[in-house]
């Protein structure tokens, strides 16, 4: 029996159905071809959310950038005092350059000191600290950029709150320590202003002591970054007698 090509069976293969209009005017919907390329998706619209980072990284890069701030507060604090039992030794060094600590009515007058390499970089940073106003004016600058920093992350914070997990309540204490920092900070540059206009703000002195009001925020931030430090402690000890005692549950989960 031979069979031949294109009979009746094989009619209509390989032509495009064409378009019939029925008789309400509407074109029937035509069938889907089994073997046509289908598009999948690889990316669903909730694995972005899921793969999203669910940690505050704008608190922890606050408490870093505060550390710092109260680490060069606490070393001026202990230079003010240290620099207070050798300002004997540094004021006769500088009046055995011709310059009379009298006389030094503004930071300016550094700069007839003439001694040169490492002696003289030591001498202005023995003089200027030893000064009220200097030692004033660097607190203000360091925790200016630091309430600049905590305004920032402020704002990161709050409008991050629906994409983040919820704060603990060490990140909102954090937040609450910033702001309050800020208040206490505009005293500094008060203080300045107010005594500025006095020649013995600015003259060094063997009696230049840190003002209580200028600590105030390198106090206040001690104490929370210890608390924390304590609490973060504390936690990674639990972890830890946890895996200890389950060990089989953690390598499951």
């Amino acid at each position: 029996m031979i069979y031949r090509y294109g009979g009746p069976h094989m009619r209509g293969y390989g032509k495009q159905p064409q378009n019939q209009t029925g008789a309400n005017g509407t074109v029937p919907a035509q069938p889907q071809d089994p073997y046509a390329n289908v598009a999948i998706p690889t990316q669903p619209a909730d694995m972005g959310k899921a793969l999203e980072s669910k940690r505050r990284e704008e608190v922890a890069a606050l408490l870093i950038l505060m550390f710092l701030a109260v680490l060069l507060s606490v070393a001026a604090f202990v230079a003010v005092n240290v620099l207070r039992h050798f300002s004997g030794s540094i004021f006769s060094a500088v009046e055995e350059n011709g310059i009379s600590i009298d006389s030094l009515k503004s930071l300016s007058a550094i700069r007839n000191i003439r001694v040169g390499g490492r002696v003289a970089i030591g001498l202005m940073l023995g003089v200027a600290l030893l000064s009220r106003g200097a030692t004033t004016v660097l607190y203000a600058v360091v925790w200016g950029i630091a309430d600049l920093i905590a305004i920032l992350v402020t704002i990161s914070f709050f409008r991050n709150s629906a994409k983040k997990k919820p704060a603990t309540p060490l990140e909102v204490l954090a937040v609450i320590i910033s702001l309050f920092s800020i208040v206490v900070t505009i005293y500094m540059p008060y203080e300045i202003w107010t005594n500025g206009r006095d020649a013995k703000y600015w003259i060094p002195g063997a009696e230049n002591s840190v003002s209580l009001w200028v600590m105030l925020p390198t106090i206040i931030w001690s104490v929370y970054l210890l608390i924390y430090l304590i609490c973060a402690i504390i936690s990674a000890l639990k972890k830890r007698g946890k895996a200890d005692i389950h060990p089989m549950e953690e390598n499951i989960s």
